[in-house]
């Protein structure tokens, strides 16, 4: 954290962005950034799906999950989890895809629970599970795919 600080405060964006680090926090600053850039890909694809061309909430909810979780894979290979796989690019992509896949059924669960009997608005109920489905995709990626070595 102190590190983050630092960085904050001396106004040092290109590290906090872009310089390959193994530090936890500002590892998890970069994935919000990402994965707010992957919701956008995800929300904007529900809403298209299932407001503008009627689809079913749960169907257009795994189609929009397809399209963020292939946009937050290439932006966090870029920006967050920039170490080289310990394994072979596929194995990291289909490891990826199944954290993500857990991911996928923790929001739809979510998505049931608030939409469907908490009778929350469909696209309020996907910002909540986006939400905490975000932590914990970064925490199961972050210690399952990219631990860091010991050092």
């Amino acid at each position: 954290m102190k590190e983050l600080l630092r960085l904050l405060m001396q106004g040092r964006f290109r590290a906090l962005f872009l310089e390959q680090t193994n530090n936890i926090w500002i590892q998890l600053l970069r994935y919000g950034f990402v994965g707010g850039l992957a919701f956008l890909v995800d929300f904007g694809t529900l809403a298209l799906l299932h407001h503008g061309l009627d689809m079913n909430l749960y169907l257009a909810t795994a189609l929009a999950f397809c399209a963020g979780l292939c946009a937050n894979y290439l932006l966090s290979k870029w920006a967050v989890f920039q170490q080289k796989a310990k394994q072979g690019k596929l194995v990291e992509f289909i490891t990826y895809g199944v954290i993500g896949v857990i991911g996928l059924g923790l929001t739809e669960l979510l998505i049931w629970l608030l939409s469907d009997r908490l009778d929350i608005a469909p696209l309020l109920a996907k910002g909540i599970a986006a939400v905490l489905v975000l932590l914990w995709n970064f925490l199961a990626r972050r210690f399952v795919l990219y631990r860091p070595e010991k050092q």
